[in-house]
C-alpha cells in the first residue's frame, strides 16, 4: 500500500490534497471508552521545529559528498527504494556505488518542500520535495529537476527514510566544458 500511496501522491496535483490518494478505511466499532481521536486522513500539520528538522535531514540526504555506506545509513534496514521495491541497505550501497561510478561529479540542491504531513499514530512524516540536480562524467553532463515523495521515521531522534519515490520532471543534456 505504501508504494501505491507514494506513487499516487507524486502524481496528484497538490491542490487536490493527499486525501484523494488515500483509501477510505472501513469504519470499525470501538469498545466504549476506547474511542480514537478524530484525525484528518491527510495526517497532521507539522510544527516549525519539525519542518526545520526535515529540511536539515533532506539537505544531508542530498549531499553528494557522502560515501555510499553513509547514504545507505540514512535508510531503514529494509526500505522501499525507488522502483526497486523493498531492499536491504547492502542493495542501496551497491546502487549508490554504481551511480557514483557513472556520474562521479554530482550536485544536488533541495529546491523546495512542497508538502509535509505527520502520521499522528506513528513517528513518521510524509514529505514531498523537489531538487535541482546536475551530474557529470567528463564532457557529458545532465541537469534538471526531480520530485520526490518520502516517508521519514524518527525525525526527532535518528531520522531514516523508510520509503522513497522519484519523478524526474526536466532534464537537459550537454557538455560541461
Amino acid at each position: 500500500m505504501l508504494a501505491w500511496f507514494l506513487a499516487a501522491a507524486l502524481l496528484l496535483p497538490l491542490s487536490q490534497g493527499l486525501s484523494a490518494a488515500l483509501p477510505v478505511p472501513a469504519q470499525q466499532e470501538q469498545p466504549a471508552g476506547d474511542e480514537e481521536e478524530d484525525t484528518p486522513r491527510d495526517g497532521m500539520p507539522v510544527t516549525a521545529d519539525t519542518e526545520r528538522k526535515v529540511r536539515a535531514f533532506l539537505d544531508r540526504f542530498v549531499d553528494p559528498e557522502k560515501t555510499p555506506e553513509e547514504q545507505a545509513e540514512l535508510f531503514t534496514e529494509r526500505a522501499e527504494y525507488y522502483e526497486h521495491g523493498y531492499v536491504d541497505r547492502e542493495d542501496i550501497v551497491r546502487d549508490v556505488q554504481r551511480y557514483v561510478r557513472h556520474w562521479p561529479e554530482r550536485r544536488y540542491t533541495v529546491a523546495g518542500i512542497d508538502f509535509m504531513s505527520a502520521d499522528p499514530r506513528s513517528d513518521r512524516i510524509f514529505v514531498s520535495y523537489t531538487i535541482d540536480f546536475e551530474v557529470a562524467r567528463g564532457e557529458k553532463s545532465v541537469a534538471g529537476k526531480a520530485s520526490y515523495g518520502a516517508i521519514i521515521k524518527d525525525i526527532d531522534s535518528e531520522p531514516k527514510v523508510e520509503s522513497i519515490k522519484e519523478k524526474v520532471h526536466a532534464r537537459s543534456s550537454g557538455s560541461n566544458r
